[in-house]
């Protein structure tokens, strides 16, 4: 049996919000389950079905500089199963990651990879990718969904041509609240996973300074410091500032400078360093597959798959994050505890399809 002590736990460079912000939206019961459901079983497979349509998938023959990039962040996330990436026949700068925690894709624009230098797509393909490795990617869309439920009319949202459009003042409902903040939180916490992958901050920075103008003519004459100075404009209680806030509490994503300014923070933090010290020394051979012991089984702890919380002896549910451990499974050639639906261990790299034993 073999393992590798490289591994990348979300929380390590979560948003501190991130986490509030779903305990939060969970709390929604009956109305989130239902909206989950919703999604998971109409609109990731409509969607994906449309992507892959109009789409061309990335591929090691097919746009291999591209691929590598995927690959690239997935190994420095250590994402246990490496998402499909299409590209989609579209001018509008735009990337997005769908579908389910088994089964995720992610979707960048023809207009999108025109705009981006190679660093910037390396930093936008690591938020994307850190959306997954998060587990926000079936909540993601609750908010906009929600959102429209109570501006246009629940016709509306499902796509009903004709519904009843409902009045769109006030646009602000307080069950839209939680899932519209969460995923605000969770672009923050993907943006500082696109800094990981990419390590390059200004690189990060404007891959989203360009989102927000979308003029390639213009891109050479941005002035970041400039543009984060426009924010000391909504400083105070005024009608202006009161305005930006309002514009912000409706949207899923957080104002692009707010974006900006948060990368720019987390890039001088501890925590950023700190990762991507790991990542310089994974890729320079420091995480090698070893052997294990006897000795190294008795002395390391177990820890729960999800969240990499101790767990004792005899538990069923985690007692940290409450995940059902019943649920795993473990590697038959290292023994790591494993989430289903992987392919590979993330541990020993062992192909896990047909030769998963039940958890004892």
């Amino acid at each position: 049996m073999y393992y590798s002590k490289y591994s990348v736990n979300p929380h390590e460079y979560e948003h501190p919000e991130d986490k509030a912000a779903l305990q939060t939206l969970q709390k929604l019961g009956p109305l989130a389950a239902l909206l989950k459901f919703y999604i998971e079983k109409w609109i990731t497979p409509y969607t994906y079905g449309e992507v892959a349509t109009k789409g061309v998938r990335i591929s090691r023959r097919q746009f291999p500089e591209i691929y590598e990039m995927v690959v690239e962040a997935a190994r420095v996330l250590n994402v246990n199963r490496l998402p499909r990436v299409y590209i989609e026949p579209d001018m509008t700068p735009n990337a997005f990651a769908l579908g389910t925690v088994h089964e995720p894709f992610i979707c960048l624009t023809s207009g999108a990879v025109d705009i981006w230098t190679k660093e910037e797509l390396l930093a936008i393909i690591g938020h994307e990718m850190g959306h997954i490795k998060s587990g926000h990617i079936v909540y993601h869309g609750l908010g906009r969904m929600l959102y429209q439920i109570f501006a246009s009319g629940i016709s509306g949202a499902m796509g009903i041509p004709g519904a009843i459009q409902l009045p769109l003042l006030p646009q602000i409902n307080i069950l839209a609240l939680p899932l519209l903040r969460f995923s605000r939180k969770a672009e923050l916490t993907a943006d500082r996973a696109g800094l990981i992958v990419g390590g390059d901050v200004e690189a990060a920075k404007m891959a989203d300074v360009k989102m927000a103008l979308r003029s390639r003519k213009l891109f050479e004459e941005v002035d970041i410091e400039e543009f984060l100075r426009q924010r000391e404009e909504f400083e105070g209680f005024t009608v202006e500032n009161l305005a930006a806030t309002l514009v912000e509490l409706q949207s899923t994503h957080p104002i692009s400078v707010t974006r900006v300014k948060a990368i720019e923070e987390f890039s001088k933090s501890e925590t950023y360093h700190s990762m991507r010290s790991k990542v310089e020394s994974m890729k320079k051979g420091a995480y090698p597959l070893v052997p294990v012991t006897k000795a190294l089984l008795e002395s390391t702890p177990p820890q729960c798959p999800r969240c990499a919380g101790p767990i004792s002896p005899g538990e069923k549910f985690c007692g940290r994050c409450g995940v059902d451990l019943l649920t795993f499974k473990h590697c038959v050639r290292c023994g790591r505890m494993l989430e289903p639906g992987l392919q590979y261990c993330p541990s020993c790299g062992t192909r896990l399809e047909g030769i998963l034993r039940p958890r004892v």
